[in-house]
C-alpha cells in the first residue's frame, strides 16, 4: 500500500506542511479549552463546602452553567498565552545539559526531541511506559514547568548537535 505513489516531493512536502499546521491548530485549540476550563472551575471553587452559604452556591452554580453553555456554543477560541509561549528560558543551559546527559545515559535508544520531551513531562507511550520510566526520577516529569513545545525544540537541537559532533 503506497498512498503517496505518484506525488512529487514538493507535493508531499506541501501535504506534510498542511497536516502539521492542522495538528498545531488542533493542539492550540485543545490547550486553550483546558485553560478555559481551569479558569472556570477555579472561579467557582471553594476550599471546603463549609465556606459558602446556599446563596453563594447558587450564584457559583449559575456562573458555571453559563460558562458551560458558552463553552459549547462559542466558536473555538485560541488564547494568547497558548499561542505565544515564552521563547527564552531562564535555565535553558541547564535543560540542554539534562537532555545531553539523558541521551548519553540511555544511548541504546534512538531518541528524537519529542520522545525526550515526553519523558521530561512524564507522558507515557507504549514504548516508554510510566511503570518503566517512572523509576528514573531524575528525568521523568522533571521539566513540567517548561512548555512542552519549547522542550521539544531544545531537545531536538541538542540531539542534532550530539549527532553531528
Amino acid at each position: 500500500f503506497d498512498a503517496l505513489a505518484g506525488l512529487s516531493e514538493d507535493e508531499i512536502d506541501g501535504l506534510q506542511a498542511v497536516l502539521y499546521e492542522r495538528l498545531k491548530n488542533q493542539e492550540l485549540s485543545e490547550l486553550s479549552n483546558l485553560y478555559r476550563l481551569h479558569r472556570a472551575f477555579k472561579l467557582v471553587a471553594t476550599r471546603t463546602h463549609l465556606e459558602s452559604d446556599d446563596e453563594g452556591k447558587v450564584t457559583r452554580s449559575d456562573k458555571l452553567k453559563q460558562f458551560i453553555s458558552d463553552y459549547f456554543t462559542e466558536a473555538e477560541v485560541i488564547l494568547p498565552e497558548v499561542i505565544d509561549p515564552p521563547d527564552q528560558l531562564i535555565n535553558e543551559d541547564e535543560i540542554r545539559s539534562l537532555v545531553r546527559s539523558f541521551v548519553w545515559e540511555h544511548a541504546d535508544y534512538n531518541w528524537n526531541g519529542r520522545a525526550v520531551a515526553r519523558i521530561f513531562h512524564g507522558i507515557q507511550s507504549p514504548k516508554f511506559t510510566a511503570k518503566d520510566w517512572g523509576r528514573s526520577r531524575k528525568y521523568w516529569r522533571s521539566q513540567l514547568s517548561v512548555d512542552f513545545n519549547v522542550l521539544v525544540k531544545i531537545s531536538s537541537d541538542e540531539i542534532l548537535r550530539m549527532r553531528t559532533r
